[in-house]
């Protein structure tokens, strides 16, 4: 695709979401988007803007809006505009401008390769997930210790966010000095990973040929949810690409922030799992735009509200995109049902 500019009212774009090839297509626009759905516009001028998503939050969602316009400086900057109709022009002195990507993060780092991270320490790359910051494109890295088996364990990970590909080099999209140094060099494949015959997200492949992938399901944002609400205590759950299933002990709602209102996407149910030697949160809702997320205990954290327990997650779960609750099994030696291995 082309670099575009958005000049005219009638090369205006609105998606929910905008595609992410065309975002980082349009060199020249304000870009707004809505913080508590997926809706995005592209437009020729900061009011315009500013007129859209105050509209679009007025007629779709309640309480205060939130949101962000993004003034696209050119095709490798751009700057976050203030709220406010006196200063919704380019460029405002006193507002920093921020690297936007010009490539593909996937595209230089996949699942398997090893990579060194500031400080010399080598990792290998669990997952690479496309994320977005204020409508533009970003990734999440994720990675863990270089000797883990990728098919076959589950490993702890830790992850990079808003991540941005520049001149073949990854580079965070935040900080003082954010294209000074690349966020991690990349050192090459895994030496058990370099030969993807024996695994690949599509099909499991053996020596005696090949059988069905038993990973779980693609399916979409609210029949996973469905799922997820659905979950009975003992219910045996893979998410995404894990190998193994997390055992669900247990449920609670979670109290909404704003506590007059009711949330717009419907009640709010966190699932209780355990698995790997650790606890789970799984978040889901009634009416979603787009998958729950999964959280493991490290992510979030406990405080109390009147008395009450109530748990914050202030760091990043991981989106689930894919999940499968195992069917039991009759065991006729104990004539009992029991969870399928």
């Amino acid at each position: 695709m082309p670099p575009t500019c958005i000049d005219h009212r009638d090369e205006i774009q609105v998606g929910s979401p905008l595609p992410r090839e065309l975002v980082r297509n349009t060199e020249a626009g304000y870009l707004a988007s809505c913080h508590d759905c997926q809706w995005m516009g592209l437009f020729p001028d900061g009011t315009v803007a500013d007129d859209a998503i105050q509209t679009h939050s007025d007629r779709c969602h309640y309480g205060p809006s939130s949101y962000t316009v993004v003034f696209l400086v050119d095709g490798t900057r751009a700057q976050c505009l203030e709220s406010n109709r006196d200063q919704l022009t380019p460029i405002q002195a006193d507002r920093p401008t921020f690297p936007r990507t010009t490539g593909d993060v996937s595209e230089l780092v996949a699942r398997g390769d090893r990579i060194r991270l500031p400080g010399d320490r080598e990792q290998m790359v669990y997952s690479v997930t496309e994320t977005r910051v204020f409508g533009l494109a970003t990734w999440t890295v994720s990675f863990c210790d270089p000797d883990v088996d990728l098919v076959d364990g589950d490993p702890e990970w830790r992850g990079m966010n808003e991540l941005i590909a520049r001149d073949g080099d990854v580079y965070s999209r935040f900080g003082e000095d954010y294209l000074e140094t690349p966020a991690f060099e990349i050192d090459g494949r895994a030496a058990h990973q370099s030969d993807l015959s024996s695994f690949d997200h599509d099909r499991a492949v053996t020596d005696g040929g090949t059988e069905p992938d038993s990973s779980p399901t693609e399916r979409s944002p609210s029949e996973i949810h469905e799922i997820g609400l659905a979950l009975d205590d003992g219910d045996r759950v893979l998410f995404n690409d894990r190998q193994r299933p997390l055992t669900v002990t247990g449920r609670h709602d979670r109290p909404h922030e704003k506590s007059y209102r009711r949330h717009r996407n419907g009640e709010c149910t966190v699932i209780e799992l355990e698995g790997n030697g650790t606890a789970y949160h799984l978040i889901c809702i009634e009416k979603p735009d787009y998958g729950p997320m999964l959280y493991k205990e490290a992510d979030w954290e406990e405080t109390t509200y009147c008395g009450d327990l109530r748990y914050e997650y202030p760091r990043m779960g991981e989106r689930v995109e894919r999940i499968r609750v195992e069917e039991p099994a009759y065991d006729s030696a104990t004539d009992q049902w029991r969870a399928d291995r």
